[in-house]
């Protein structure tokens, strides 16, 4: 009997169950190979009950009994590097900028299916860049996607998968990359008859150098817009780790019927949050982060609003813009060690009073590589 490794797994994400009757066949439209990296998973767990029993007596029954009472939702989760390139046509773009995992982006962002193409959809490509924005994600339940894991020689479908959370870390010795978890409804063995087969899928991109973001070339600035004298200053801070995290803490319902195993039924979006952090050394000097530390120090009003601009990879392509437009920071925190460092936490708000403008966060990735 094979032993199956990690190593030889493969990843498509598709908008089609190609187990349902009747299902379309996979295209480039509507199916994507994504190159994963080292940490993946993917589980389903049971709920379960014991009966227990409690009695007087010189010999009490002790016994128990366990019933299995729901499938839970499916956990997966993985890794992929950022990796903008230029196709010189995707979607009925001439050179339109693309990313390989771009239909993550479209169901952390949208209900709807992409349309990357047609311009202002949720994640749109263009020749400038592609853009990502959420003004699109006020829905009960977002769009759902069917992950085929080939794990060595096995087979596995999840389906109905929920894009809960996608986690930016900026490592400065690493390559930028982005950690994606969601839940789903059902893991499933199938067979490798209905898998993509080749050359009914959008391939991975080619391995070349330039499509990666080196994280230490990244910047960030912050401008303050509180409304007083401060207004407008630009803190251009190296920072030394950061992160950001986009969450829309997604729960699943699941009946609970007596002498039934049941399995969740579906999910419902919760609040959507942007949060991260940022960590840099405590460096004097004008608009730097002992400038923007003071200046917080006992900042006396409730709420505080700053723009912050995170350019990973830097100034050129290949990057990935990522813009706050209205970010509340914390109080920044002094750390001690050999070099003072300063840290600083945030969460991104709507613009609007409203609450319900989606602009907490947009993104842009620009790329430097044309795919041939």
């Amino acid at each position: 009997m094979a032993i199956n490794l990690s190593r030889n797994t493969r990843l498509w994400i598709s908008t089609v169950d190609s187990t349902a009757a009747g299902a379309p066949a996979f295209t480039a439209n509507n199916c994507w190979e994504i190159a994963l990296l080292e940490g993946y998973s993917l589980s389903q767990s049971t709920s379960s009950s014991d009966v227990t029993l409690s009695e007087a007596g010189a010999t009490p029954t002790r016994g128990s009994r366990r019933f299995n009472d729901a499938l839970d939702p499916v956990e997966w989760s993985f890794s992929t590097y950022i990796r903008p390139t230029i196709k010189t046509a995707i979607a009925g773009v001439a050179n339109g900028h693309f990313l390989a995992d771009a239909i993550m982006w479209q169901a952390l962002a949208s209900p709807n299916a992409p349309s990357f193409g047609v311009a202002n959809s949720a994640v749109e490509t263009t020749n400038a860049g592609i853009k990502v924005h959420f003004k699109q994600n006020s829905a009960h339940e977002l769009l759902k996607l069917f992950l085929y894991f080939k794990i060595d020689s096995s087979y596995y479908i999840v389906k109905f998968a929920q894009v809960n959370q996608a986690d930016i870390s900026i490592d400065i010795e690493d390559i930028a990359q982005v950690a994606w978890s969601g839940q789903a409804t059902d893991l499933t063995p199938v067979t490798a008859a209905e898998f993509p087969g080749t050359g009914e899928f959008m391939p991975i991109p080619a391995q070349a150098n330039n499509t990666y973001i080196k994280n230490k070339l990244s910047t960030m600035s912050l401008i303050t817009n509180n409304g007083d004298a401060d207004d407008g200053t630009v803190y251009n801070i190296p920072v030394t780790t950061a992160s950001i995290s986009i969450n829309n803490n997604i729960t699943y319902l699941t009946p609970a019927t007596l002498s039934i195993v049941d399995k969740p039924i579906g999910s419902f979006t919760g609040n959507f949050e942007v949060t991260g952090s940022f960590d840099a050394y405590l460096r004097d000097g004008v608009a730097g982060s002992k400038a923007l530390l003071d200046y917080y120090q006992g900042y006396a009003l409730p709420t505080n609003s700053n723009a912050v601009s995170l350019n990973i990879g830097g100034p050129t392509a290949p990057k990935l813009v990522i813009n706050l437009p209205n970010v509340q920071v914390n109080i920044p925190e002094i750390s001690v060690d050999d070099v003072i460092t300063t840290t600083v936490e945030f969460k991104a708000t709507p613009v609007t009073a409203d609450m319900n403008d989606g602009q907490e966060i947009d993104l842009l990735g620009v790329a430097s590589y044309t795919e041939v």
